[in-house]
């Protein structure tokens, strides 16, 4: 197979120095050192580094396409399937990652091999035209070759694009945690809850649980700043897509309370946030609650 390949290379070596451009002396180094593995392989680090951009770069953009949609399609998968907790910091499912980093691997030893095949499946494409006039074929094989800075650029903000996508119709846990935590309640719009609860309770913490018919359940667990030092466990209902965010349950050391108390520990939580509860000099009426908040609180008993 070696031999084989020599021989096909020696035949359209000038062909290969028209369709790569500039940087042929590169590849060729490496095609001549994967002729003498067993393997096959040789390391391309740019390949590896900006996979998508550097497929983009060498104007192969269907590679580049099947990149980013096995990516979105891994995401779509772990979602639907109740497997959508990210790893920390990067805020990506496991089976993505696990196909990146086997993608990224694979596009750093086997990018340069790849890209012959690519180049020489073209260049035996235009050949097979039979055109007479050889300036004419050259620059069709130089125009399919090359590379193109447009093209990388493409190809890059595309696969930006499919990740907020991804994180928009296949969320993690991560992102609907972080949609209740920088959402606010219907009676306190200027005040954000994750940022709210987190000031009031001592060691908080943030659940999430998946439900059913595409909603989410968020779970706050914190510890009252008073002296009784109380378990106090707050539910959201989360529809991501559109948003919304619903207070569902409140439980305090284990024991499911009303509406009533959940009004109450609200303005506990808020009432020294409250701008419009300053001492001013300016009298403001009071409005009952009760009028302004939506019946969301579901009353669960266990």
């Amino acid at each position: 197979m070696h031999t084989e390949q020599s021989e096909g290379s020696s035949l359209i070596d000038k062909e290969l120095e028209v369709y790569v451009g500039r940087q042929y002396p590169y590849y060729k180094r490496k095609w001549e050192l994967e002729e003498k593995r067993i393997a096959r392989w040789s390391w391309n680090g740019w390949a590896a580094i900006f996979n998508v951009g550097w497929l983009g770069y060498r104007k192969y953009y269907l590679p580049a396409a099947l990149f980013v949609v096995l990516l979105l399609a891994c995401d779509a998968f772990s979602y639907y399937m109740g497997f959508n907790v990210a790893l920390p910091i990067i805020n990506m499912v496991p089976l993505t990652f696990l196909l990146l980093v086997f993608i990224l691997f694979g596009m750093a030893i086997f990018a340069n091999g790849l890209y012959y095949q690519f180049a020489e499946r073209r260049i035996y494409r235009i050949k097979a035209r039979e055109i007479q006039d050889e300036s004419v074929e050259k620059y069709l094989i130089r125009d399919r070759g090359g590379t193109s800075k447009m093209g990388a650029t493409i190809v890059t903000i595309l696969a930006v694009a499919s990740i907020f996508f991804s994180h928009f119709f296949f969320p993690t846990d991560r992102d609907i945690i972080q949609k209740v935590r920088t959402s606010s309640l219907y009676e306190y719009p200027f005040f954000s809850i994750g940022e709210s609860f987190e000031n009031y309770f001592r060691n908080p913490g943030w659940a999430y649980y998946r439900g059913t018919e595409g909603l989410e359940l968020v779970e706050f667990q914190g510890d009252s700043p008073d002296m009784s030092k109380k378990k106090v466990t707050i539910q959201f209902i989360v529809d991501y897509k559109l948003g919304e965010v619903e207070p569902y349950s409140l439980m305090i050391n284990g024991e499911s309370k009303n509406e009533e108390e959940f009004l109450k520990i609200m303005d506990e939580i808020f009432k020294v946030q409250n701008p419009f509860d300053i001492e001013d000099g300016l009298q403001v009426k009071e409005v009952d609650s009760r009028a302004l908040y939506p019946l969301l609180f579901l009353y669960i008993r266990k």
